[in-house]
């Protein structure tokens, strides 16, 4: 059930703002492409923080979109947001505070591996592809016989790992050290 904007609108009142307000927390306000050019401009005046959807699109016209919300943003010194946002593609083009998204958890769902490779990620679930990464696994002490088994919780490792190359390299493009 959506609950609608009067409804949002008055949560932010009663209940967020307060709470950000008493407690110091980055509150992530939560900002919908039908809402207009306006509200986003709203938001970003009266939050410190906001948040965007994955859903635009990476073709251009969703980089630009993304990079006109993200400088509206920058001129209150608000940060932004991205939600399910973490294709390499984007994150060289828009300048996000943060992102976040579950595909680190592919390797569980769906028996990839994931590898950061200069600066895009290699991913496959083919076992003759994952034969010719061993040595990268195991300089990474990854165990290579449970990555080829499909081991979740080694698969999940080398998709933490990928996650945190690639969030190295990106944030070094921002100047941003952790």
């Amino acid at each position: 059930q959506i609950v609608g904007v009067p409804a949002v609108l008055k949560w932010e009142e009663d209940y967020f703002i307060p709470l950000e307000e008493q407690e110091d927390l980055n509150i992530i306000y939560v900002y919908h492409d039908e809402r207009g050019l306006p509200e986003w401009e709203r938001m970003c005046q009266k939050f410190r923080y906001v948040g965007l959807s994955g859903v635009v699109g990476k073709d251009e016209v969703g980089v630009q979109k993304y990079l006109q919300l993200v400088q509206v943003a920058n001129r209150y010194l608000c940060k932004v947001h991205g939600f399910a946002i973490t294709r390499e593609e984007l994150m060289y083009k828009i300048p996000f505070t943060t992102v976040d998204s579950t595909t680190w958890k592919s390797g569980e769902r769906y028996g990839d591996i994931m590898i950061w490779k200069g600066n895009r990620f290699i991913r496959t679930k083919d076992k003759n592809v994952k034969k010719d990464y061993k040595a990268y696994f195991e300089a990474n002490h990854l165990d290579y016989q449970k990555i080829i088994d499909e081991d979740n919780y080694e698969l999940s490792k080398s998709c933490i790992l990928a996650f945190k190359e690639m969030e190295k390299q990106i944030n070094s493009l921002y100047s941003v050290h952790p």
